[in-house]
């Protein structure tokens, strides 16, 4: 896995298997020479993600989240480019509390107003000129 703290585009498929694949014991593969990880270590992760009340953000693909825990900690802010890639800004915790999106992110939101997408429905997509996000969603995970 790469961990990226800077902008990055990030572009996500998926996959089908047949229903009778099997996943291989990895650690059987040759690559590896037999070797295991060394101390496995649990992660707790806590992501808290945002949008404004009439849920403007996740209608037009946008993604704001506050991590804490694990290697990309911070804000993330998931903007549209293409039907499966987005542009990922991240800022560190310190530039904004629990419940306030740092300025920076707000500004990145704020400048997104372009022309939609094609694959974007119903024109402009400046998602929220002047509305306040909140917080809609907490997740604690451990891996």
């Amino acid at each position: 896995m790469t961990i990226s703290k800077g902008d990055h585009l990030e572009t996500e498929q998926k996959y089908d298997a047949d229903a009778g694949f099997v996943l291989p014991k990895l650690g059987h593969l040759p690559e590896l020479g037999g070797r295991r990880p060394a101390d496995p270590k649990r992660i707790y992760l806590s992501a808290t993600y945002f949008d404004t009340e009439d849920l403007d953000l996740i209608q037009h693909k946008i993604t704001l989240r506050r991590r804490v825990g694990g290697q990309d900690e911070g804000w993330h802010l998931k903007l549209p480019v293409r039907k499966d890639t987005r542009q990922e800004v991240h800022v560190p915790l310190d530039e904004g509390a629990d419940g306030s999106v740092p300025a920076r992110l707000a500004a990145r939101e704020a400048s997104a107003c372009a022309p939609s997408p094609s694959w974007i429905p119903n024109g402009p997509w400046s998602p929220c000129p002047g509305r306040r996000e909140m917080p809609w969603s907490r997740w604690r995970t451990t891996w």
